[in-house]
């Protein structure tokens, strides 16, 4: 079976990982490409004797990865065995008919694994595993990991606080208010529903019966609440055995109840609604919202207490549907607290009188402080892209504050939210809710071009995206669109980074994001920061189901606040006619003073062969360095060691430093031959400085005339390429041009490697 590139290249490095033991033979199903691959679990000598762990992993566990047609710009979906106990924590929700997916990192793979590589996920699956053979996926002193309810639309507002003041000494259930609310979006509504319930208890009288959807929602709704008491012994009934939430029926929400310790006081509530309903029948469904309290054994993350709120919804047609042993479905809720005035913070700007068009990718914290403040000033963006929903914790970051008590309470588009902030300026913007990726890749430009009209000054790019930044950086997306501007955070929050592409893209954002790379190993403060432990650890699991960085407000705000100084600058002047630059906005060691410092970045110098669709892509510092090392020693060839990033998705390199050649390197007229000494010692060195966001891509040498590569290039370039899990370069230098071979390992040879006997 002949696979593509990037697959035999995953499954090559996927073989050689330290506790892979065996990559199964890739099969095509439904047009993925399938591959079974043993891992280690290693366990400890008691519990190999017997195969497995006490937890039930066992000493060698197969993981099934599989490759969609968008790999490599997403990452390969991942599942474990069939029989894999799933009340192990930290396993995505699913029906047991579908093998478990474990959540191995925290937050989205296709960005883990952008930054680190397909080795990177097999590094954090390996540590998964282990964990869940010691039953230490949350450890003895982590807090609860609460229930996944990933993916689901229906969202429940609520005071999570004034539930948990709802408990007593003994088991009980309560009705309380509700209203479905309207939820109104920049594109065709769903039938997703956003439902709102109160702390206070309601007595479910005859009264209270007839005035259900009478609050003001757009349906009848009545919110259910129940808790566990205390066993026979007197102690807490505590409900310490994790379970993933695969509830699709009332019958099964009513067994959980039980699993919770609140089973009958729940029963007794929804028979006297069956009674209620009985006596009065239904004119329209009845939304029931059921929110179980979970006492747990430990604090739940991020909530400061050990009740769990699970919350569910059950659309009610008729007294049968509350019968005992009823299938009526039950749906996920997702909640989200309600908004307080401690979550709320305004932005200021300036003003000026000129007008221009630009479009904003990414309407998050970043995004929509960028948005606002340059709308203050009079200029916001006209389009603005964003796939995301804006719910009640982001505004604790985001820009914009609820203009209303019921706004806060309901999840809506960023984008759409951001718009109605800019009309209400006085400013019109579109708002889009596409994916920029998908469509970045998609080979009609239409779907992009829609962005950015004709016309458009510039585009940012706010997404802090890795994924977003390679794919604008393509040559067909660079064509479609204007010139881009970066602007991420890094270090978590420590740093700002402010990338503003040369003209016609040159340098693109992709140079000089790896521009920035490079700059910030030289300067030791932010090294630490964007390279240093506490940037590159990844907790499994632990805030599975974030996909930001937890930063205070006024954090974001003083590095976002400078950009948009700048933001307006560009817009008022334009951006630079001749050059790219890049701004690093560092902090001082006492966290106040904050310095930025401009790089400017002349164009990229790019290198193609005829046949190969791979491209070389040199920064114009590393140009000079070559010819510098070339005039050292006219006579003979020269070379050194390439530093820089191959981009899979663009299927480029970006090359923007050099190592010199060790002194026991040979120069002569017709060969360079690169020498050992020290090398190793400087691989390390530069390892150290850039923690594998800069490394060494190949080699370079000149040749004394216009020639292309010799038999010895060629059999070098094997010779690397068979020892290199990417992917390598040698750039050749001739008095005329600059030539490449590139040349990869094993890839259409590929073979399973199997187990030791």
């Amino acid at each position: 079976m002949e696979l593509r590139d990037p697959i035999a290249r995953a499954l090559r490095q996927l073989s050689h990982h330290p506790r892979v033991t065996a990559v199964g033979i890739p099969q095509m199903i439904a047009g993925s490409v399938w591959v079974v691959v043993d891992f280690d679990s290693n366990l400890p000598n008691r519990w190999k004797a017997h195969g497995h762990s006490d937890s039930g992993v066992k000493a060698i566990e197969p993981v099934t990865f599989i490759f969609t047609q968008s790999y490599p710009a997403d990452a390969p979906l991942v599942c474990l065995r069939d029989g894999f106990d799933r009340s192990h924590p930290h396993i995505q929700p699913g029906h047991p008919a579908v093998p478990p997916v474990p959540c191995y990192v925290d937050g989205q793979p296709r960005e883990f694994m952008r930054l680190h590589g397909v080795r990177g996920i097999a590094d954090q699956l390996s540590r998964w595993l282990e964990k869940a053979a010691f039953g230490a996926l949350i450890g003895e002193d982590d807090e609860w990991e609460p229930t996944r309810r990933d993916d689901f639309d229906d969202v429940v507002v609520f005071d999570a606080a004034g539930l948990r003041q709802l408990p007593g000494r003994n088991a009980g259930a309560a009705f309380v208010g509700s209203m479905v609310l309207r939820d109104d979006e920049v594109e065709p509504k769903s039938d997703r529903l956003s439902i709102w319930l109160a702390s206070l208890q309601l007595t479910l009288n005859e009264k209270a019966f007839q005035a259900l959807g009478s609050a003001g929602g757009v349906a009848p709704a009545l919110g259910l609440v129940a808790w566990s008491g205390r066993t026979s012994s007197g102690a807490p009934f505590v409900a310490g055995r994790y379970r993933p939430e695969i509830v699709v029926t009332l019958a099964e929400l009513v067994e959980r109840s039980r699993e919770l310790g609140c089973r009958e006081p729940l029963v007794a509530q929804l028979d006297l609604l069956r009674r209620r309903i009985n006596g009065r029948p239904l004119r329209a469904s009845l939304f029931l919202s059921i929110v179980l309290l979970a006492r747990r054994p430990k604090n739940v993350i991020g909530q400061g207490s050990f009740w769990e709120l699970c919350p569910y919804l059950v659309e009610i047609k008729s007294a049968d549907d509350l019968m005992a042993g009823a299938t009526v479905p039950v749906r996920m809720l997702m909640h989200r607290d309600q908004i307080s005035t401690a979550l709320l913070r305004r932005a200021s700007g300036l003003n000026d009188p000129r007008e221009r068009s630009w479009t904003l990718l990414g309407c998050g914290s970043v995004g929509s402080k960028l948005a606002i403040h340059l709308a203050r000033e009079g200029h916001g963006p006209s389009a603005l892209v964003d796939r995301d929903r804006l719910n009640p914790h982001n505004y604790a970051r985001h820009a914009l504050i609820p203009m209303g008590a019921s706004e806060g309470l309901i999840s809506c588009s960023k984008s759409g939210q951001l718009m109605g902030a800019l009309e209400g300026l006085g400013q019109k913007a579109k708002g889009f809710g596409g994916d920029i990726v998908a469509a970045s890749l998609d080979d009609d430009p239409t779907a992009r071009k829609r962005w950015w009209a004709d016309g458009t000054a510039f585009l940012v790019d706010a997404t802090g995206s890795p994924t977003v930044t390679e794919v604008l950086s393509l040559p067909e997306v660079i064509e479609s669109r204007p010139r881009a501007i970066e602007t991420s955070l890094l270090g978590g929050g420590k740093i700002g980074f402010m990338g503003i592409e040369g003209p016609a893209s040159n340098p693109s954002l992709l140079d000089l994001t790896v521009e920035g790379y490079r700059l910030l190993g030289a300067d030791p403060a932010a090294r630490e920061a964007a390279f240093g432990h506490e940037a590159q650890t990844i907790s499994v699991g632990q805030g599975c189901s974030s996909v930001t960085s937890a930063m205070p407000d006024s954090l974001i705000s003083t590095l976002a606040a400078p950009m948009a100084l700048e933001l307006g600058r560009l817009y008022r002047d334009c951006l630079p006619p001749d050059a790219g630059t890049v701004l690093l906005g560092t902090f001082a060691p006492d966290a106040l003073s904050l310095n930025w410092n401009r790089t400017r970045i002349e164009p990229f110098h790019q290198v193609d062969e005829n046949g190969m669709s791979r491209t070389t892509r040199l920064s114009a510092r590393v140009v000079e360095l070559i010819n510098r090392e070339i005039a050292r020693r006219p006579h003979v060839e020269t070379g050194g060691v390439l530093m820089g990033r191959y981009s899979e998705i663009g299927d480029v390199f970006h090359v923007v430093d050099i190592l010199p050649a060790p002194s026991d390197s040979k120069f002569s007229a017709s060969e360079f031959e690169l020498g050992v000494t020290g090398l190793s010692e400087a691989l390390r060195a530069s390892f150290d400085l850039y923690r594998g966001a800069i490394y060494p891509v190949g080699t370079w040498h000149n040749h004394l005339s216009d020639s292309g590569p010799s038999r010895t290039d060629v059999m070098t370039c094997v010779s690397l390429a068979l020892a290199q899990l990417f992917p390598v370069l040698m750039l050749i230098r001739t008095p005329s041009r600059f030539r490449f071979l590139s040349l990869e390992g094993h890839l259409k040879s590929f073979q399973p490697r199997n187990s030791a006997a």
